[in-house]
């Protein structure tokens, strides 16, 4: 629905710039982002815009309103004499209202020499164009055809009874055009309205409305209940075209509640269900009820209600209306005006009645249903009960608008008054107010006041009065001609009032009252000379003379009694006259106003902080920092007096008005202090404004006030300083070696300081390079005044350590701050605070040290002289902080690092050659601080010395420990991959016991070594617990076994041991034996899937060199897969791809490479090896990212490159010199393959090599 615009009034700033509003809107909206909507009446011909009048408004001042662009105005006015200080009122050309968004809207003010203003609200606006349900230009078809509903067929075939009551009636609404959430759905059901409002998941799809038995049973039974629906948008626009209703829909409702047959509807004397306005012709509507002998008895009372619901806007309701039931048969007849009638055109209307009968209970009728066609009503025009034909004076003091008595009107009825005019010059004027309807009786209007000012500014132009009702459309226009019939007749006369048309009841006669005098004298007899005498509190009635042959040619005296002298006091009275010749106009006056009372010498106020004498004073801000008072000066004061203060400065906060109150005894006002702190070296014009007995005289006179600026002492407090500088802040040293964090600024609170000023906070300095230094800590927008900077008294800001360490050492640090106390986000117009300048103390330069070594890949540290494989170090150290340090290998650089906030720096070094190298660290600043020299050896290879013969290895998880089997020395040695050296050695079981293969679970938590005595033939495992690489249990085996290899499946749960004719497995657990799986095969090998539960197992039989390969499921240990068939003889070793999709098999006898793929179980490729013959091939190990496999010559010292992409050989790795043994057996990657430990036949080291 139409909702009316907000109003503006003004406040204390008397600069501000209110937003622009529109009347039409529909303000505000619910639920919605935007803050109000534009309807599709509202554009149509231009969309209306006001704006009221900003402070200070002068001529020459440049408007323009912005809408959704803002670098294009959709209009501009240069404001004139006839704007000045008056509302704008301009229409929007439509081809700018596009339907959608439009934000933002907003105007700007450019006042002369100054910048542009905007307002502080910018509207976010939603323009919604299309209507709900589209428009419907078919006139024929009852309903808008666009509004679709649906009701069960069984309800339309049978009605609704009691049962169907109980359940709810469900009404589907169809989907419409221009469906959209916030839709507000009006459901009637007879003279009862169910809403909806339509929700997001609900747009364009079918919405069920139920209607319920509460709902049912207040419509009441009928014959024939109406059904329609309306919808309404969020901007208040309905369904367009020739009905703003569906069709209409007609039910038999009975609940069984025995209600009387409904009354009929006349037209004309027949009854019908439609109204046609036309065929009605202004007659008026008959509502029927025959009583009868079965239902009614003589006496009874019939009560009639009828019910209109139009096509827009509030019920309209006749009645209740009573009538007696005197005869039985006979009609009981109801008049329905015909103004209620046609106020509901295209609507329809519900009317039922009750009979009352005494001592039993009211029995009402069913409902019957009536629709009203036609064209819609039209409320009259307005009256303006000053207006003499069809012209207004404008000297008039009181204007009063008539509303004309309307069918249907209803004590709160709300009432929009709408008043549009054009000046003389043809400038648009705007004015609306709001009424209620409250206690006037039926037939009379409503009297609405319209100010004298909106009337006077249209002298020579025109005035068009229109209102709404309830939101409904408007009513028709009054127009009026303003000030046409000008005042052309002598002034009249008050003989008791001064040359200043002062006039004092004290030289009036009480008992007579004033004399006024009729001047003109070209008057004939017969004419009627009327005396008018409006008074601000009291206006007296209206005098008439008719003129005789004796009168006539003369002036005319009168008497005004001295009540309406005495009851204007401290107010005004207008006085004038008009003299008629039969019909005619001879002319009207021109009007005297009258002062009523003593004059009242309103002087100019005075500031009490201020120095001088009003009317002109100087104000020191700093006295006014705590205070701000204006002092009114004894003007002739009475009780009851109130008293207003203007203090016109700067726009917006610079300026204020004080409500009007009582003057305090010392006549002294408080004003606000924050205002002095726009107004620094401004002139400002203070004044006050008296009401009298409720009339307000004119201001008095200005007092010019020039508010000073503030000097430098006078902002010493704020001057600011860093905390951690001598003297607390005072300086003049600032010692930045001492600091260990960054330097605390500290700004103290200034005079007038106020939450939202703008600051800036620089600090300016030299380099130690010669440059200029300078960071901004604070800027507009971005730094203003907080109110807890405020509260505290202080705030604080921090210049970064690293860049107090980059400037020279005896150089000056400057702080500059600054502030606008206007607020103003312009730097240009903020006052700079005193500076503080500080001697800057460099702080101490240190020299570089190298304080550790590592390689890359293995992290491990690399001490000074040490030696490693790795051709990538990190080089780390510490440094004065803040700075840079530059890496040197001998004299070339590797680079420069950055030095932390900690001191600390770190370099990776990359592509070293074997050799030797030097590195130092030498400082960027300072002088020659170069740091002590850290030499690393880089080899192709180390050897770490474990004992004869290392046989197997295997690496811990987590890639920290190696564990080497070295059965000649009989102990297992457990290598330290951070520094390679042996760090612990284990025993084993037995003395004699021989050393055999090793592996670690893969959760890293046990270690397990075989221990195998050849002459006893006792076998056994020893388990070791890494965490303390202690031996904390073992295994015994069947010493008839020969032991193998091991593995430990990928959950770390069961131990499969290799042995002759049997992989046996145990739980990690328990250390029990759980299975035995059949597996005769000799010099067996078995590798665990790290992505599957799966062993793969591979050997071959003794004699035949069969080859032997089964595929065993880890979790119930058994063969799933035997792949035997096919494989050439004398498999010794297998290896899985990291991602389990591939196996690498080695046939040692006839020096086979094989890969096989797991998925297929099929072999996929077959590559010959060079012939070392039987046994030649031992160790395998596939790379981390699966690119490579290495195969260990066993009778050679080299190991061959397999890239597992091409599936082809490449160049083998030479074993190193610096590796001692005959052949490699054993081979063992660290965790990103960049590097191996390899074991060699006849050797005394396990060799540690870089594989890149």
């Amino acid at each position: 629905m139409f909702k009316f615009p907000p109003r503006y009034v003004p406040d204390n700033k008397v600069l501000a710039l209110d937003p622009p509003y529109f009347p039409a809107w529909t303000f505000p909206l619910l639920n919605e982002p935007h803050d109000a909507g534009i309807p599709a009446r509202a554009v149509e011909g231009g969309l209306r815009c006001i704006v009221d009048p900003w402070g200070s408004m002068d001529v020459g001042d440049e408007f323009k309103l912005y809408w959704k662009d803002t670098t294009a105005p959709v209009c501009s006015i240069t404001i004139d004499a006839d704007q000045k200080n008056n509302r704008l009122v301009f229409d929007i050309d439509e081809s700018h209202i596009l339907n959608g968004d439009a934000s933002p809207v907003y105007y700007t003010v450019k006042r002369i020499s100054q910048d542009p203003e905007e307002p502080d609200t910018k509207w976010n606006l939603l323009v919604k164009l299309d209507r709900p349900g589209g428009f419907d230009d078919d006139q024929a078809t009852p309903g808008h055809s666009g509004l679709l509903y649906s009701i069960p067929q069984d309800i339309i075939d049978h009605g609704v009874g009691s049962g169907d009551a109980a359940a709810g009636v469900p009404i589907t609404i169809k989907p419409y055009e221009n469906m959209r959430r916030n839709d507000r759905i009006n459901l009637a059901w007879g003279s009862k309205n169910v809403y909806h409002t339509v929700l997001d998941g609900q747009v364009d799809k079918e919405i069920i409305i139920p209607v319920s038995k509460e709902i049912i049973e207040a419509a009441g039974d009928s014959n024939g209940v109406a059904i329609a629906y309306q919808v309404v948008d969020v901007c208040g626009n309905y369904p367009g075209g020739a009905s703003t209703w569906s069709a209409v829909t007609k039910l038999l409702v009975d609940l069984g509640n025995n209600r009387l047959e409904a009354p009929l509807v006349l037209v004309g004397g027949f009854p019908v269900e439609e109204i046609d306005l036309e065929v009605l012709a202004g007659a008026d509507a008959i509502v029927r009820v025959t009583p009868n002998r079965t239902d009614h008895a003589v006496g009874d009372t019939l009560r009639m209600t009828w019910i209109g619901t139009p096509a827009e806007g509030t019920a309209v309701i006749v009645g209740p209306l009573d009538l007696p039931v005197t005869t039985i048969p006979s009609y009981c007849d109801f008049t329905i005006p015909y103004e209620y009638v046609a106020a509901i055109a295209k609507g329809r209307a519900s009317v039922n009645y009750v009979r009352i009968r005494s001592g039993e209970a009211d029995r009402p009728s069913k409902s019957a249903a009536v629709t009203v066609i036609g064209e819609f009503r039209r409320y009259v025009a307005p009256n303006i009960n000053e207006a003499v034909g069809n012209t207004l004076d404008p000297a008039l003091n009181f204007y009063t608008i008539s509303v004309p008595y309307y069918a249907g009107r209803n004590p709160g009825d709300e009432l929009f008054i709408v008043c549009e005019g054009r000046t003389a010059s043809g400038v648009p004027t705007y004015y609306d107010n709001y009424a209620s309807v409250g206690d006037e009786a039926v037939g009379a209007p409503v009297p609405v006041n319209l100010p004298k000012a909106e009337v006077q500014r249209l002298d020579g132009g025109s005035l068009t009065v229109y209102y709404s009702v309830n939101g409904q459309p408007p009513s028709d226009e009054l127009t009026l001609s303003v000030g046409v019939a000008a005042p052309s007749l002598a002034i009249p006369t008050v003989v008791e009032a001064d040359a200043n048309d002062v006039l004092n009841p004290d030289d009036v006669n009480p008992a007579i009252g004033a004399n006024v005098i009729v001047t003109y004298t070209q008057t004939l007899p017969d004419d009627k000379v009327v005396l008018h005498w409006r008074g601000s509190s009291s206006s007296a009635p209206d005098a008439s003379r008719d003129l005789t042959a004796n009168t006539a040619g003369k002036p005319v005296p009168f008497t005004v009694p001295f009540t309406y002298v005495s009851g204007n006091l401290n107010g005004t009275v207008d006085v004038s006259y008009a003299i008629t010749r039969g019909i005619n106009l001879v002319g009207k006056s021109i009007v005297r106003s009258l002062r009523i009372g003593g004059g009242l010498d309103l002087i100019a106020p005075s500031v009490k902080q201020a120095t001088g004498s009003a009317p002109t004073q100087q104000l020191n801000p700093v006295a006014a920092k705590d205070a701000l008072t204006v002092v009114i000066p004894d003007y002739g004061v009475q009780p009851g007096d109130k008293v207003s203060v203007t203090w016109a400065g700067a726009a917006g906060d610079g300026s204020h008005i004080t409500p009007a109150g009582d003057l305090p005894a010392n006549q002294e006002i408080a004003l606000p202090v924050r205002m002095i702190a726009y107004n620094l070296d401004r002139l400002v014009t203070v004044t006050y404004t008296v009401i009298q007995n409720g009339s307000e005289l004119p201001p008095s006179d200005p007092l010019s006030l020039t508010v000073q600026t503030l000097i430098q002492d006078d902002l010493l407090a704020a001057k600011p300083r860093i905390l951690q500088a001598a003297n607390n802040g005072e300086g003049p040293e600032l010692d930045v070696a001492t600091l260990t964090v960054g330097a605390t600024i500290r700004i103290d609170n200034w005079p007038l300081i106020a939450q939202g000023q703008y600051v800036w906070l620089r600090v300016k300095g030299i380099k130690k390079d010669g440059t200029n230094y300078e960071r901004t800590l604070w800027q507009a927008p971005g730094s203003r005044v907080s109110s807890g900077w405020v509260s505290d008294g202080y705030a604080t800001n921090t210049v970064p350590l690293s860049d107090l360490r980059e400037l020279r050492d005896g150089s000056t640090l400057t702080v500059e701050f600054k502030t606008t106390f206007n607020q103003s986000t312009d730097e240009g117009q903020a006052i700079t605070f005193p500076l503080r300048t500080y001697t800057v103390k460099a702080i101490e330069l240190i020299k570089p040290v190298i304080s550790s070594v590592k390689g890359q890949s293995s992290n491990a540290d690399i001490p000074n002289g040490g030696n490693t494989v790795e051709t990538s170090v990190i080089l780390s150290g510490t440094a004065t902080a803040g700075m840079s340090v530059e890496i040197f290998d001998g004299t070339t650089s590797k680079g420069t690092a950055d030095v932390s906030a900690a001191g600390d720096w770190s370099k990776q070094v990359t592509g070293l050659a074997v050799a030797e190298h030097r590195f130092t660290a030498k400082a960027l600043y300072g002088s020659e601080l170069i740091s002590a020299v850290w030499v690393v050896t880089v080899a192709r290879a180390l050897g770490i010395l474990v004992g004869y013969y290392p046989f197997c290895h295997a690496a811990s998880p987590d890639g920290t420990h190696v564990y080497v089997t070295v059965p000649d020395s009989k102990s297992t040695a457990i290598v330290s991959t951070a520094n390679n050296s042996v760090v612990k050695r284990i025993a084993p079981f037995e003395s004699g016991n021989l050393l055999g293969t090793v592996a670690v679970a893969p959760n890293g938590t046990r270690a397990y070594i075989v221990n195998g005595k050849w002459n006893s033939r006792r076998n056994i495992v020893q388990i070791v617990d890494t965490s303390t690489q202690l031996v904390v249990d073992q295994i015994e085996i069947d010493p008839a076994r020969t032991m193998y290899e091991m593995a430990v499946t990928r959950n770390s749960s069961y131990l499969y041991v290799y042995t002759s004719g049997y992989i046996l497995v145990y739980d990690t657990a328990t250390h029990a034996l759980i299975k035995s799986i059949s597996f005769y095969g000799h010099s067996g090998h078995t590798v665990m899937s790290q992505v599957a539960d799966r062993a793969y197992c591979v050997g071959w039989q003794s004699g035949s060199g069969k080859s032997i390969f089964y595929v065993i499921d880890t979790l119930n240990h058994t063969v799933i897969h035997d792949l035997s068939s096919g494989l050439p003889i004398y498999v010794h070793r297998i290896a899985l791809s990291p991602d389990g999709t591939k196996a690498y098999i080695i046939h040692s006898g006839i020096d086979i490479l094989q890969v096989f793929d797991i998925a297929t179980n099929q072999i996929v490729k077959s590559v010959s090896l060079p012939s070392d013959g039987k046994g030649a091939f031992y160790g395998l190990a596939v790379t981390p990212d699966g690119a490579k496999l290495y195969i260990c010559r066993g009778r050679r010292r080299e190991i061959m490159v397999f890239d597992t992409r091409t599936q082809t050989l490449l160049s083998s790795i030479v074993i190193p010199d610096e590796i001692d043994g005959t052949g490699a057996t054993s081979i063992t990657l660290n965790g990103v393959g960049t590097s191996a430990y390899i074991s060699m036949s006849e050797g005394l080291h396990l060799g540690y090599i870089s594989l890149v």
